[in-house]
C-alpha cells in the first residue's frame, strides 16, 4: 500500500474515533440538531445534484446495500450451521449419558467419535 494512503487511511481512523468520542459526549438536543443539519444538508445537496450524479448516487446505495445483503446472508448461513452442529452435538452427548448406564466409557467415546466421523462424510 502506497505510504500516502496509509497515512490517509490512518488519518480517517484517528478522525472517526474522535467523532465517535464527540458523539459519545453529546446530550439529547444536541443530537437532534446535529441529525437535523444533517436531514437539511443533505436533502439540499439532492436537489442541487444533476440526473447523471442523481444515477450514480442511486447506482451506489444499491450497490452498498446488496453487499451489505450479501454479508449478512453468509454471517446467517455461518450462524445457522453452528447452531446446527452444536444442537446435534448436544443431542449425541444426551444419547451417550443415556446409554452410560450400559456402557463402558470407552464404547461412549468410541461411538462419538465414530458419529462424527460418520456426519463429515454423509452418504
Amino acid at each position: 500500500m502506497p505510504p500516502n494512503k496509509r497515512l490517509s487511511l490512518s488519518r480517517n481512523s484517528r478522525e472517526a474515533k474522535r467523532m465517535r468520542n464527540v458523539r459519545s459526549q453529546e446530550s439529547a438536543e444536541e443530537r437532534a440538531h446535529r441529525l437535523n443539519s444533517m436531514r437539511v444538508s443533505a436533502s439540499t445537496s439532492r436537489a442541487n445534484e444533476s440526473s447523471p450524479e442523481r444515477e450514480m448516487r442511486l447506482a451506489a446505495d444499491r450497490a452498498r446495500r446488496a453487499t451489505s445483503r450479501a454479508s449478512q446472508s453468509s454471517q446467517r448461513e455461518l450462524r445457522l450451521t453452528i447452531d446446527r452442529e452444536q444442537h446435534v452435538l448436544s443431542r449425541e452427548a444426551e444419547t451417550l449419558s443415556d446409554f452410560s448406564c450400559c456402557w463402558s466409557r470407552s464404547r461412549c467415546q468410541l461411538f462419538l467419535a465414530w458419529s462424527v466421523v460418520r456426519r463429515s462424510f454423509p452418504g
